[in-house]
């Protein structure tokens, strides 16, 4: 039995194999349009994981007690829940289906210029969680960006499947009424295009289809200013635009393989898309709401004058009240074009549409990031962009976004490295840890450490990065290996 599918073989009765999100870009594979190579990892493979390591029975005794109306009793549970996904490993059954499936995503069946034959020895991946119900389509919880490296591929393929226990997933779901959990994974070659485009099928109040164009990869920070687009559904015509100035792009950097911020200098100015290639989108969505016959939001990617289709996530309908199950959809009506629409927030991917993991990163094997929060940081100069060089734009090296692999990475050992330094300092000195780095330094003049520095800079480190600062690459490397061998002396 095959526990991974490709696009070609997925059908409408595999809804609870695959979920909504990968059931519908397969009907859009399958009538020939672009999709970037992707596979699927089926619900059987997730229901085997919590079946394996009892997760199931104990997710659900924490879910019993939890108290949807209070926000601690969510996050105390999820908590829990985080703990149990990070000693759970995925059935040794499944490995080597993964591991062929992950590898294929290697072929080039999509050349398009001679730099294309080019390919690493690992691919770059994204994975998108895909339930079998609508999730909140302006949110980008459960996707995750820029994996490479089978061992991270497993690690982030636990943490989609643990973004449909965060409190806001519980919550959503319970709204929505959804009473039995199904979930595939969709797993996509990473395309970085030129120009993104995030269109509504349905725009606001009307029968117009919206477009919002941009430079570089999909905004899941938020914060990128967008060209908006107002495109006739009968006649396929631009009805009005709106060209905004773009400061800056995501994008993924070439030597550190992180996401970056790039400046941009006039050519944030120009008009990211044509009036003909926003009818030409626009077209595209008119024919795969006839294909799909609900609502959506569909992300394409523009490469060299190729349009892919990255991800089609349906409108959820109203919610509905059902007994005893925690599921969640937002109340408010879809309204693509208000100010605080969330594209970014936790998230992920994400598709997380497109978050970022470095040459060989995104979490340790049995560790478990929580959903990474998508906004970008900002250093405190952000409000003068760098001098150009070269094509006007600039590339801050060592500017991370959270969402980006290395972030997850180095956050997602924080909960194991202060489990193991707890255990380590009560043993020794008989009373539980009260603060990590007076108890760093207490147990240091004990015993040898010989990471001690690093384990001390670890700990500023992740303050640092979640309140925003810029941090350097090579630290946050040698940081992580250090923070890993004193987690892999106690294990």
């Amino acid at each position: 039995m095959r526990h991974t599918l490709t696009l070609s073989n997925v059908y409408d009765s595999d809804l609870n194999k695959v979920g909504f999100r990968a059931l519908d870009l397969a009907k859009v594979f399958q009538e020939k349009y672009k999709v970037p190579l992707s596979f699927v990892v089926t619900n059987l493979v997730f229901e085997e994981f919590l079946a394996q390591s009892r997760l199931l029975v104990n997710i659900n005794s924490l879910l019993k007690e939890v108290d949807l109306d209070d926000r601690k009793s969510l996050d105390a549970a999820y908590s829990k829940i985080k703990e149990l996904f990070s000693k759970a490993t995925i059935p040794v059954d499944f490995l080597d289906q993964l591991e062929e499936s992950y590898n294929a995503l290697s072929v080039k069946d999509d050349v398009i210029g001679a730099d294309d034959f080019l390919k690493e020895e690992d691919p770059v991946v994204n994975l998108f969680v895909s339930p079998n119900y609508a999730l909140d389509h302006d949110s980008f919880r459960g996707a995750f960006f820029n994996v490479k490296g089978f061992k991270s591929f497993l690690d982030t393929l636990k943490s989609c499947w643990l973004s449909l226990f965060s409190p806001e997933e519980i919550r959503f779901r319970h709204k929505q009424g959804v009473s039995e959990l199904r979930v595939g994974v969709l797993v996509q070659r990473l395309v970085v295009p030129d120009v993104c485009v995030e269109a509504y099928s349905a725009g606001l109040g009307g029968n117009d289809i919206l477009l919002k164009a941009y430079l570089g990869l999909p905004d899941i920070t938020k914060s990128s200013s967008k060209d908006v687009f107002s495109v006739s559904r009968d006649y396929l015509k631009v009805v009005s635009a709106n060209k905004l100035n773009q400061e800056f792009k995501l994008s993924r950097g070439p030597t550190s393989g992180v996401l970056v911020k790039k400046y941009l200098k006039g050519k944030g100015n120009e008009q990211k898309v044509s009036d003909l290639e926003a009818s030409d989108v626009a077209r595209l969505v008119k024919r795969f709401r006839s294909m799909i016959s609900a609502d959506f939001k569909a992300v394409f990617l523009v490469k060299k004058g190729y349009v892919y289709c990255s991800s089609i996530s349906r409108v959820p309908g109203p919610g509905k009240t059902v007994s005893a199950a925690p599921v969640e959809e937002p109340e408010e009506s879809f309204d693509p074009d208000a100010d605080d629409f969330d594209l970014g927030k936790e998230e992920y991917v994400g598709d997380q549409d497109f978050a970022v993991s470095p040459s060989g990163s995104a979490g340790a094997s049995e560790i478990i990031d929580d959903e990474p929060d998508q906004a970008v940081h900002e250093d405190a100069e952000s409000d003068q962009a760098p001098e150009a060089q070269g094509n006007g734009e600039v590339e801050q090296d060592d500017f991370i976004v959270p969402g980006d692999g290395v972030y997850d990475e180095f956050l997602a050992l924080e909960p194991v490295f202060l489990d193991v330094l707890s255990k380590r300092y009560e043993e020794l000195f008989g009373v539980p840890l009260r603060d990590a780095s007076s108890a760093l330094e207490e147990l240091s003049e004990r015993v040898p450490l010989a990471e001690r520095e690093d384990l001390a800079l670890f700990i500023s480190l992740k303050d640092k990065l979640k309140q925003g600062e810029d941090i350097d690459l090579d630290a946050l490397h040698r940081v992580s290996e250090s923070v890993r061998r004193f987690i892999g002396e106690d294990s």
